[in-house]
């Protein structure tokens, strides 16, 4: 930026928003490297993180398809979002139970509760006639 200033004596023609932006990115950059002990490593940092931003289109284009494979938020796109799909799924396993416990009952009566019916009934004849 001081090359420009000298060249074209100030800065003039940019609007307040370019140095406010340039000021940003600069906090960003410094935010990022202020732990390095070792400045002429974080000049360097910043140099490569300036040219890959600025210079290199090929280097953006996989930044951003590295951030839209690695990012966290689900794109639904033309599918359905993940959630409702676990949702329609679980919903899809239990009338599955559903049906499969209607298929097995039958109205007769349950044979065990028959044998505990007859066994308390064995009993209470045992006991009472003791």
């Amino acid at each position: 930026m001081i090359p420009m200033m000298e060249k074209w004596n100030g800065i003039g023609d940019f609007l307040e928003d370019f140095i406010e932006q340039a000021h940003q990115f600069g906090m960003k950059e410094e935010k990022r490297t202020a732990n390095m002990r070792d400045r002429v490593r974080a000049a360097n940092s910043h140099s490569k993180w300036e040219w890959s931003d600025k210079m290199s289109s090929d280097v953006r284009i996989a930044k951003e398809e590295v951030k839209e494979k690695t990012s966290r938020k689900r794109k639904a796109g033309n599918e359905q979002p993940l959630r409702e799909q676990r949702e329609l799924e679980k919903r899809r396993k239990r009338m599955e139970t559903r049906r499969a416990c209607l298929n097995q009952a039958t109205l007769e009566p349950d044979p065990i509760e028959d044998l505990l019916v007859r066994n308390t009934l064995e009993y209470m004849d045992i006991a009472t006639s003791s």
